[in-house]
């Protein structure tokens, strides 16, 4: 058996958006790693118990790819914290699709409102 390696996510330089996200998360006590995760899984939300919020991104993916998926998992984490343990991001439209749209709905705005903020000045 593969042993996974959780490696903590710091800022990077010159990303202002996923460094903001990363804000974002540190702020609610999220604690956000990069895992290499298996195919078709880009990032993973879990709730372990009442005080340990974990989100695993595969940060092989780069730009606004990586800031997707990370905005994605934190509207699970904010939107579904209370109605399911687990929430997966599948490229193939994984199971429970109203949370995933949900999800995605999350991420597009925040994504917007950060992109007008850091590219547009606005």
């Amino acid at each position: 058996m593969a042993m996974l390696i959780f490696k903590k996510l710091v800022k990077k330089p010159n990303e202002k958006v996923f460094n903001r996200l990363l804000d974002l998360a540190e702020k609610k006590d999220f604690e956000v790693y990069d895992i290499s995760l298996p195919k078709g899984i880009d990032g993973l939300y879990c709730s372990l118990g009442e005080k340990r919020q974990v989100i695993l991104l595969d940060t092989s993916k780069v730009g606004s790819s990586l800031n997707f998926v990370f905005a994605h998992e934190l509207g699970h984490a904010t939107l579904h914290k209370d109605k399911t343990n687990t929430a997966l991001y599948f490229k193939d439209k994984g199971h429970n699709r109203r949370a995933e749209r949900e999800a995605d709905r999350f991420a597009g705005k925040l994504l917007k409102l950060l992109n007008r903020r850091y590219f547009y000045g606005n």
